[in-house]
């Protein structure tokens, strides 16, 4: 007598845990400081990464536009002879 297999029970999905708040909607410390702390910031790092902060919201384009002039020295070199 041939017996017919029943397929192994299947298990249940676990529920998925309740949703976490968007990225959108976390706490953003960094966009919570205020002009000036972040021109500090700014003004310590490469021109070059302070640029490329203007990607991180719509607000940074404004902060790094109004951020105090860096003045670029060349580098002094030691004269020859001397």
């Amino acid at each position: 007598m041939e017996q017919e297999r029943t397929p192994p029970a299947m298990k249940r999905a676990r529920p998925s845990p309740p949703p976490q708040a968007h990225a959108a909607d976390a706490e953003d410390r960094l966009s919570a400081l205020d002009d000036a702390t972040l021109h500090a910031i700014l003004a310590r790092v490469p021109l070059r990464d302070a640029a490329a902060t203007t990607a991180l919201s719509r607000r940074w384009p404004r902060v790094f536009a109004t951020l105090p002039r860096r003045h670029l020295q060349p580098p002094r070199l030691p004269r020859r002879g001397r």
